[in-house]
């Protein structure tokens, strides 16, 4: 009796344990089953591809309303300007952010929609991305109420909202003596922090005198979720995205990872059913969930950047006078001309205060990663280049094999087989960028997404069947040639292996056995090649 008490307890506690162990999975993982349904009825083809954006679909938010856009083109420029910082975790972006909150003339917002994911946690970034266009434009428009909804019992003030330790706004006359807005520098927050809480309606007031509003986020995935804002004729919206070395912004949300985990866990919660096992790093390597999670939102990031680069190219010619493209490496490279760029967009003054200031913020004395969060002054090439001291070689192929497209367009290198990544001379970004729309990005990604769709499989099925048949019928023959193509720039060592192979396995004269070793190493290279270009074009 006592014995089947034992097993019927044993086998209640392993019960138990394997729903505990369950839960992290579903939570993680777990997406909605309309999904899952739609999924498995369509084609095994659509379902490989659907890694490609949508290029109809982004088309179609311009051409929806052509009176929108011809409203968007005319509209006053005289107004109030809002400007809507659009960029990611771990680029840079509260740097960028900050050269704003140092102008007279800017009222400036940091992150205003944390509290919003905070108080919806766990939702996933897809279904928060409605909420989160309904709050910038409340908040554009100088309408804190807003924040009230996500504030629970929490009395809001400026002691809750938009860092408000660092903000110059917040910080200054007349809501606080510590400091004065048109005086250039830091925010201390310790000095901040001695400041009276003032209500949210004095904040409100305030907000309605400055010519410009800025909102710094990281929180908009998809820049389609703004183009009804855009669109609008009662707002000036224009949208300035900062882009960074995807290498880097892997490398700097590992290095936050904890901190990060929540919001990664909320963007891998909008990724398609299909995709939700696929990992940035392989299922090989040991790491912990935190690490997976940002790894698994760095391949969403990657198709988000894409996905607007085709968004942008595809907009109406107005657009070119709402839209900057910008990247980290120049900002912190070329501070000066970037920041003349910066503000002759925002319509804003340049003062050699500022210029001092920019120039201080990228000339520090070294970059340390104990604080990531922290605004401060940093040496800018220890800062971009810091990825390739503190990635495996591994993380970095992998970065580089899903953000080939991305990186192809934005200009960065990516690293040399035969040389280490971490050469310093190694040139990894190269020239700046230009302000306008780029026209080819259009033509070059829907000739990767589309033609691959009809030629990718057949091609990669016929070398595999030709270099078999080759193998087989010239074994013992005296020549060979191959058919097919291989990546040119493996050819020099290859044919510097032939020599040396055959010198060793050629006892007789005969050249047959360096003939099989060489058409197996071409296969091989052939079929490596198929492989890494299928992974990232579908």
């Amino acid at each position: 009796m006592k014995r089947r008490l034992q097993k019927k307890y044993i086998l209640l506690i392993l019960g138990y344990s394997v729903v505990l162990l369950l839960i992290p999975y579903v939570l993680d993982y777990h997406s909605k089953s309309a999904q899952v349904r739609h999924g498995a009825q369509e084609p095994r083809q659509q379902q490989q591809q659907q890694r490609c954006p949508d290029l109809e679909s982004s088309m179609a938010l311009w051409n929806s309303s052509e009176p929108a856009a011809e409203s968007g083109a005319n509209r006053n420029r005289t107004k109030k300007t809002h400007i809507y910082l659009h960029a990611t975790w771990r680029t840079g972006s509260s740097f960028l952010g900050e050269l704003f909150n140092q102008h007279p003339d800017v009222f400036y917002l940091y992150e205003p929609m944390w509290n919003m994911w905070q108080a919806l946690y766990p939702g996933d970034a897809g279904s928060l991305q409605g909420a989160v266009r309904d709050m910038m434009n409340s908040l554009f428009r100088c309408d804190f109420s807003v924040l009230r909804l996500y504030a629970g019992t929490a009395n809001i003030s400026t002691s809750f909202i938009f860092g408000w330790k660092t903000n110059k706004v917040i910080c200054s006359q007349p809501l606080c003596a510590a400091y004065k807005k048109p005086q250039v520098g830091l925010v201390q927050g310790d000095v901040c922090a001695k400041c009276a809480p003032r209500d949210i309606g004095e904040l409100e007031r305030e907000c309605k005198k400055y010519p410009v509003v800025v909102i710094k986020d990281v929180r908009v995935l998809d820049m389609g979720v703004l183009v009804p804002l855009v669109r609008d004729p009662t707002l000036n919206l224009q949208i300035i995205q900062l882009f960074r070395d995807p290498r880097a912004v892997h490398n700097s949300r590992l290095k936050s990872k904890l901190a990060l985990v929540r919001e990664s866990i909320q963007v891998l919660r909008s990724k398609k059913q299909s995709d939700k096992y696929k990992r940035l790093l392989s299922p090989g390597n040991r790491v912990n969930r935190a690490e997976s999670y940002v790894a698994g939102a760095m391949e969403l990031i990657c198709d988000h950047w894409l996905r607007d680069m085709l968004l942008v190219s595809s907009a109406p010619p107005w657009l070119k006078h709402n839209y900057l493209r910008i990247r980290y490496e120049d900002l912190v490279l070329h501070p000066i001309s970037e920041l003349h760029r910066l503000f002759r967009f925002s319509n804003l003054s340049m003062s050699p205060e500022l210029e001092q200031f920019v120039m201080n913020m990228t000339r520090g004395q070294g970059y340390s990663s104990d604080r990531p969060f922290l605004i401060s002054a940093r040496d800018a090439k220890e800062a971009i280049f810091a990825w390739r001291e503190r990635l495996s070689v591994e993380q970095v192929g992998q970065v580089e094999a899903y953000c080939s497209e991305v990186m192809r367009h934005l200009g960065y290198e990516k690293r040399n087989l035969e040389q280490s990544y971490r050469t310093a001379a190694r040139p990894w970004v190269r020239k700046r960028l230009g302000s306008g729309v780029n026209e080819r990005l259009l033509n070059s990604s829907h000739r990767v997404c589309e033609k691959s769709k009809e030629k990718n499989v057949e091609n990669r099925g016929q070398r595999r069947d030709q270099a078999k048949v080759k193998l087989k019928r010239e074994a013992g023959t005296p020549s060979f040639s191959a058919p097919w193509r291989i990546d040119t720039r493996n050819s020099s060592s290859l044919r510097a292996d032939v020599p040396q192979r055959r010198r060793s396995e050629s006892g007789s004269g005969s050249d047959t056995p360096p003939r099989r070793w060489a058409l197996n190493k071409i296969t091989e290279a052939s079929e490596d090649t198929d492989d890494n270009m299928e992974e990232f074009k579908h």
